[in-house]
């Protein structure tokens, strides 16, 4: 048993660890905003990948490859400007979480970001949307954002309207993959259907089917064969999340050539499901593909129902080279100009299906409705907002962009350029509020 010196000595000890302790948290408590401060700093300043390098952990570049951090970054401050500086704040009982708020030249940007803090490197870090600064808009003028859109380096269709009063317009003749933005048609179609049958409304069911399913999509292909969905229910998933196996579905529930008769005159039949046309690109060889596209319509059809129909979907490798052959591939999207596009939006902005998912519009913007449609594929990247103001008017702002040489697909990244069609998209619908 010690005596009563020797347990003081061990208590005065333990006591001493915990002050000195304590103060080591506080210590780094109060100098992690400091340290998080200055590796923002060398994150949104780095000129290269080595230096962005430094800012990070081991752990965070295991889950995020530096040169596509490089690459983000450099583009944001080609469109949104150089940066300026960063402030940190803690969040309270946020789990080591801290706000960041970082200026640059043309706008801001929130995000959220954690430290390690024996490394002193950022462990997780959250980019947030960029909001362009009032004053930088006042200093625009729509023409000279139009000349911006012509400068980026994909080809693009730009349309601005008012209305019915088309304000600017940039290769609107030029037939164009728009991706997912064709299901404003299926809507339409669908909405004209309930309109004129008696005997269908939109709390009507369609079971779903395994056979119509298709790849890249949520909620349908995760319900069981059988499964009764409203008609409601399937146009919400196509539009809000983009969802293939709700569009499929709804094509054979309407027949594809009824959805066809809606299709403008220029539309080279047949309508493609999305799971036919992923089926043409990576089920069959290119030669086949040829031989598809060479056909009349009519064969097309038969060559639809029945090769392509007898194909298994779940048969194509998720994991290949989704790029490879792209110059024969991509003949089997949907093609429109984008006036096409802008009439398809006039008809379905008031549908709920598409006032769900705000696109860009929600960025910095009050607009009373928005009305909103994307699509991306390989080489495609297309946006089409329908937005109404405070008087009244709807303004459509409407890109395309096609690009098939210049794509990063890992980074989720479909056309070169991107980031920038975004940008700009959002300059034109900040300038058109301020009319």
């Amino acid at each position: 048993m010690p005596s009563k010196t020797t347990t003081i000595i061990i208590v005065a000890i333990v006591v001493g660890a915990s002050i000195t302790s304590a103060f080591l948290v506080i210590w780094l408590t109060a100098n992690q905003s400091e340290i998080l401060k200055a590796k923002l700093e060398c994150v949104f300043r780095a000129q290269n990948e080595a230096e962005m390098s430094n800012c990070f952990t081991q752990s965070f570049k295991k889950n995020i490859p530096m040169d596509y951090m490089f690459y983000l970054i450099d583009e944001y401050r080609t469109y949104y400007g150089d940066f300026i500086n960063v402030t940190v704040s803690s969040i309270p009982n946020a789990n080591g979480y801290y706000e960041y708020n970082a200026t640059f030249e043309w706008a801001t940007m929130s995000g959220t970001a954690t430290i390690n803090r024996l490394f002193r490197k950022i462990d997780s870090l959250y980019i947030g949307w960029f909001i362009f600064t009032p004053s930088y808009i006042e200093s625009l003028t729509l023409d000279s954002i139009y000349a911006e859109f012509e400068n980026l380096p994909s080809k693009g269709s730009l349309l601005v309207a008012r209305d019915d009063i088309i304000l600017h317009t940039y290769n609107a003749s030029g037939r164009m993959a728009v991706a997912s933005t064709f299901k404003l048609f299926v809507l339409h179609a669908l909405t004209e259907k309930i309109n004129t049958d008696p005997t269908v409304d939109w709390t009507t069911t369609y079971p779903v089917q395994d056979k119509y399913k298709s790849l890249f999509t949520g909620g349908i292909t995760n319900l069981p064969n059988g499964t009764l969905v409203t008609l409601k229910t399937y146009a919400d998933f196509m539009i809000n999340i983009s969802d293939n196996s709700a569009t499929d579905h709804l094509i054979h529930y309407l027949g594809r050539t009824y959805v066809e008769s809606f299709l403008p005159p220029l539309y080279e039949l047949p309508l493609l499901t999305t799971a036919e046309s992923f089926k043409l690109r990576y089920l069959i060889s290119d030669a086949e593909l040829n031989t598809y596209l060479s056909m009349s319509l009519s064969e097309k059809r038969n060559y639809l129902d029945t090769t392509i129909a007898n194909l298994d979907i779940n048969d194509i490798d998720l994991n290949q080279d989704w790029t490879a052959n792209i110059a024969v591939e991509y003949q089997v999207e949907w093609i429109f100009n984008i006036t096409e596009i802008y009439n398809i939006q006039k008809l379905t902005k008031q549908s709920s299906s598409t006032q769900m998912n705000w696109g860009l519009a929600w960025i910095g913007m009050n607009w009373t409705q928005v009305s909103y449609k994307g699509g991306s594929d390989i080489g495609v990247y297309a946006m089409a907002h329908a937005v109404r103001a405070e008087n009244g008017s709807w303004y459509y702002v409407t890109f395309i962009a096609n690009n098939y040489q210049e794509f990063l697909l890992d980074y989720n990244i479909y056309v070169i350029g991107q980031i920038g069609y975004e940008a700009i998209c959002m300059k034109i619908m900040r300038k058109l509020a301020t009319l």
